[in-house]
């Protein structure tokens, strides 16, 4: 779960990159990088975050957002990528609060409808510790003049240790996906809200329904699931004219740590050790 002190830099980096106003520093994709942990995040395509290690360990292979406007049910509106946005706002990776972490924030806007601004603030570790976290904050405004039906999904696709294919994901609450593949361990925390819906599959199932053309709505399969395995949440909401909704949550990544493996190591040797002196 979040703790206090992580949500409070996630909430003065939200702060300090929406108060940014001005033209993209650079080209995409971004890399951010804090402790052993980095990032590469394509902010203008829709392979979106594509990349996480710790330790040097690649563990992701796709995590990006989509959204509908309409009713609630599947029907002829589809889906798109938030790429598919004009993009009003692009700061560039920025260091974070006391340099405890490193941020990018990006806005994405459809004229006279509505802007979606995306933080992504990362926290590394140190090398010994095996884990880093990944906070995301999206703030969904309406800017028309009527009430705004909004539907908002994020997909993740994540590889542990670089295999796909030896994960299991589960939903374990309605606030919380946890995927592992028995030595890597990812959990991801929503703060607020709770996801309307949700659904775990396997690779390929869910992001071709984000992009067949239709509207889909997420079936709630919470697992558990074996294999190449992929999961997805996703909110609906009713935002009044001139208001606006915030999603706060939180990836805690979890990989072996290296010392664990020496001391293991040590440990064995240790043992063998006085087995020899007692013999």
């Amino acid at each position: 779960m979040l703790q206090k002190p992580f949500l409070v830099t996630l909430m003065v980096g939200l702060t300090i990159i929406f108060g940014v106003v001005g033209p993209a520093l650079a080209v995409p994709p971004w890399v951010i990088t804090h402790g052993n942990s980095s990032a590469v995040i394509d902010t203008e395509n829709q392979a979106g975050m594509k990349s996480w290690t710790v330790n040097g360990v690649e563990n992701l292979a796709q995590q990006w957002f989509w959204y509908r406007v309409g009713p609630i049910l599947p029907g002829p509106n589809p889906e798109n990528s938030i790429d598919t946005l004009t993009v009003s706002n692009n700061t560039g990776p920025q260091p974070g609060p006391g340099g405890l972490s490193e941020q990018l924030g990006v806005t994405y806007t459809l004229a006279g409808q509505f802007r979606i601004d995306v933080v992504y603030v990362l926290v590394g570790g140190t090398p010994i510790s095996g884990q880093a976290d990944m906070g995301e904050t999206i703030l969904i405004t309406n800017l028309s003049v009527d009430p705004l039906n909004f539907h908002f999904f994020q997909y993740s696709n994540f590889d542990l240790g670089g295999n796909g294919g030896d994960d299991s994901v589960q939903l374990l609450n309605a606030n919380t996906f946890q995927q592992s593949d028995g030595s890597s361990n990812l959990n991801e925390t929503v703060a607020t809200p709770a996801a309307s819906r949700y659904e775990a599959a396997f690779d390929g199932a869910t992001l071709a329904k984000l992009n067949n053309g239709v509207g889909d709505v997420l079936n709630n399969v919470a697992g558990p699931l074996d294999g190449d395995v992929t999961w997805a949440f996703q909110w609906d909401f009713n935002i009044p004219v001139g208001g606006s909704k915030l999603i706060s949550k939180d990836k805690h990544l979890q990989i072996p740590a290296p010392g664990a493996a020496l001391l293991g190591v040590l440990g064995l040797s240790l043992i063998a050790r006085r087995k020899r002196k007692g013999a």
